[in-house]
């Protein structure tokens, strides 16, 4: 499988992550941000219903009993769409909290690869990839610097 595909979801994914984390700060400068990670997440239960109602995958139902940690999916997420409420609001605005929350996905992809945590499959780390999180990090802190 060609990797362009899933290359256009995933950066289409980045682009409204980065429109979520500044519509949810700006939500959250109305609202506690905890309120706003709760009206974030109901929209998105919603919208999820919908397209499950509209667009049937065809995957079969499986039933093996499921990871309890697969569900901590839904706490991450709910404390991370809050905790970007918070930040955005912050000196660091919505280029530093989304830079700074993409330097968190790679060192945490970093260590889910090398360790093969929550179940997923291990994978050695190459040089690359300790020069992608240096240079990434060394854009953190030019973006950051005043």
């Amino acid at each position: 499988m060609s990797a362009l595909k899933p290359s256009l979801f995933a950066l289409l994914g980045g682009g409204l992550l980065g429109a979520m984390v500044f519509l949810n700060g700006a939500l959250a400068g109305h609202v506690h941000p905890l309120a706003a990670s709760l009206v974030v997440h109901l929209v998105g239960l919603v919208v999820a219903l919908a397209v499950l109602a509209l667009w049937r995958p065809g995957a079969t139902a499986r039933t093996e009993r499921l990871p309890p940690w697969y569900y901590a999916a839904g706490v991450f997420g709910a404390l991370a769409v809050a905790g970007t409420g918070l930040t955005v609001n912050s000196p660091l605005g919505v280029s530093g909290t989304v830079a700074l929350v993409v330097f968190g996905q790679i060192v945490y992809g970093a260590c889910n690869d090398r360790f093969g945590l929550l179940g997923s499959a291990q994978r050695r780390l190459t040089r690359w990839d300790g020069l992608q999180a240096v240079m990434l990090l060394a854009g953190v802190g030019l973006l950051l610097h005043d």
